[in-house]
Parts: C-alpha cells; structure tokens; sequence
C-alpha cells in the first residue's frame, strides 16, 4: 500500500523524525573505541538520537573507581560521546546524574536544605480526664540519617475510628518544651463525653535516601534542590559546549517519602491559599503513588473538608514542582541552549498536565 522502502530511504528522513536510544553505560567502564563503533552502528541502522545514562547497581565497586561518576574519566567519555554524535550529525541527551532519582555530589549531609524532605507523623489517645504531660508523640516514620523538626502538635476529639471533631482542635505547640522527639508536652483539654482526645505530632524530616550511597537524592519541591542541580551542572556547560547536545533529562522519579513535602511548605501553602495547613494534616491522602505513602487520612465529621484540604495540598505541591523545579531547571537549560526532558510526574502525587507544560 505504502510502496516499498530499503536502507537508502533511511538516509533521506530528518533526523528529527528519527527514534532515539539509551545506553546505559557502567560509568565510564567501557572502550571508547567500541562506544565510536557502536554510535556507527546506531546511525546505520536509523536512530537520531543517543541518550546516556550510568547506572551501576550490580557493580557497586565501579561507582566509586576512577571510573566512577562524576570522575574525570566519566566527564571524558561524555566528551567522547558528543563528538561522534555530532560527526554523525546525531543527537544528544544526558542523564542529570547517576541513575535515578536526582543526586547529586553537592549534597553530601542528610541535613542539607537541598535534600529531600517528607512529612511523619505520631498520634497518642489522652487519658479521660483530659490531661497529658509526657513525650510528644513518636514518629511513625525513622531513618538512621537526618534531624526531625516539629512543624506541629495538636489536639483533636475523635468521634469515631478516624472521623474528628474539626471544631475541636487545640494548638498545643505553645505547650511544648524542647526539640524533635525530646521535646515534651503538658496540657489539660476539656473533659468530654462525645469521644476520646488523640494528642498529633508531625515533623519535617530528611528522607535520608541516597542513590548507590553515594550522595543524597535532591528535593523536587523547594528552590534548594534545583539549586544544587545548578551547581553541579555550571562549571560543566560553561566548560563545555557540547554542540550535539540537546537535552539533560530526567529518567524517572522514583524518589522514596512517606508524605512529600518540602521545608517550610507550611508557609508556601498559607502564601498560595490563604489559610494554615496545620491544623488540617490529620486529613493529608495522596492516593496511590509509588511508594505508597504512610497518610494520616481521618477526616472530619463536616462532609467534603478533607476533600478540599487534599485538593489544595496536591495543587501546592505540584505548583511548587513546577515552580521551583522544572520551571528553574528549565530557566537555567536555556541559558546554554539546551532544554529539559523528564518523566513529569512519575511515580508522584503531582498533576501531570501542568507538570508537563513546564
């Protein structure tokens, strides 16, 4: 129907309709000489486009060899790479770093603002008689590495298995004493017989992943994280040109929290909605995503609030993703001539039409 096609009509389509390819690459633990070959090979056989990623899981001891990444021998081979792509009149893309997710050599402390952050939570039932004076209560979420931060403690009646009384929150931070889990609470709420008092802690905390354990995984959700992407890649494109180079690109997410958040999302989400978000993460419920998250999720007794909070928290974190992530990454691609390419909101809680427009 469509007429007969042979090799030679390969050679007449632009290369921008052509596909593209990965390689994946143990680092720089390879043979030029047959990277060159292969590229050849590539071209002939009609692919336009080579991205490379170095992924290095079952040979742990190459990632931290000279030919490790980001060694020199690595930024060499990728030297290479570009100049056979460009002889052969290809393109091409370059992972953001190692493997996936996002990280970098910049960020090497658990502490780090550029790190990635999440939300944990603790919930302690309060005696009858209303009072309380002890720890406050303990994260339901661990890690070895990082420091939790308390961004609130408060108190809510539970009418029934995880259905509260919104108007019955209490602000309990003006009576805690102390720091993290150490910190200590003491308070006396009114005695009731309409349910039960559930005293909530949450905290801020680092993530504390690493990829390859190497370097700390960066925040998608902060300015701090795109930030430190910045600094790994300035020196490298203000270096190098890398003609055929088009794009740096994100393979995939995949980034592991048991609720998504960023420091000092509190105050991003009053800037944007115009009310406090502390009072209602006992309602916070991304869903299914990848790892599934540890959610509070109660809800109250007035139908459709913990909708409307969920809705909101979701809209501010995708708007802070684009904002200060894609949007700045892409900002800082341009100003050498490259774009961006990214698996939007894979594996995340985030709205991927709007993710995609950045």
């Amino acid at each position: 129907m469509f007429g007969e096609w042979n090799v030679e009509d390969w050679k007449v389509i632009p290369n921008e309709a052509r596909p593209g390819i990965r390689l994946w690459l143990p680092c720089a633990a390879v043979d030029k000489q047959d990277i060159r070959q292969e590229l050849e090979l590539l071209k002939e056989r009609g692919f336009g486009r080579v991205e490379i990623t170095a992924r290095c899981n079952q040979h742990h001891e190459i990632i931290k060899s000279e030919d490790g990444w980001p060694s020199e021998n690595w930024n060499q081979l990728v030297t290479v790479i570009e100049d056979e792509v460009q002889r052969l009149g290809m393109k091409l893309d370059v992972t953001v770093s190692m493997s996936w997710p996002i990280s970098i050599p910049e960020i090497q402390d658990p502490d780090n603002s550029a790190t990635v952050h999440e939300l944990t939570y603790g919930v302690r039932e309060c005696s009858k008689d209303g009072y309380y004076e002890g720890n406050v209560p303990l994260r339901r979420v661990k890690h070895d590495k990082g420091t939790p931060e308390l961004v609130g403690v408060f108190a809510y009646l539970e009418l029934k298995n995880h259905v509260l009384k919104k108007d019955s929150y209490i602000d309990l931070m003006p009576f805690v004493e102390g720091k993290g889990e150490e910190a200590v609470v003491r308070c006396q709420l009114p005695q009731t017989d309409q349910g039960k008092w559930l005293i909530f802690a949450f905290y801020q905390q680092p993530s504390s992943e690493m990829v390859e354990g190497m370097y700390y995984v960066a925040d998608h959700i902060g300015i701090a994280g795109e930030k430190a992407i910045e600094a790994y890649w300035r020196p490298i494109l203000e270096e190098n040109q890398y003609p055929s180079m088009e794009s740096i690109f994100c393979d995939s997410m995949e980034y592991n929290t048991c609720l998504d958040w960023t420091e000092n999302f509190e105050q991003e989400f009053e800037r944007r909605r115009g009310y406090s978000i502390i009072p209602y993460l006992v309602c916070l419920n991304t869903g299914c995503v990848i790892p599934k998250p540890d959610s509070p999720a109660y809800v109250f007794e007035k139908d459709g609030l913990a909708e409307m909070i969920n809705f909101d928290f979701l809209k501010t974190l995708t708007e802070c993703y684009c904002e200060n992530h894609l949007g700045r990454l892409s900002d800082f691609a341009r100003k050498y001539g490259k774009t961006i390419r990214y698996q939007v909101a894979y594996n995340k809680p985030f709205e991927i039409g709007n993710s995609a427009l950045y």
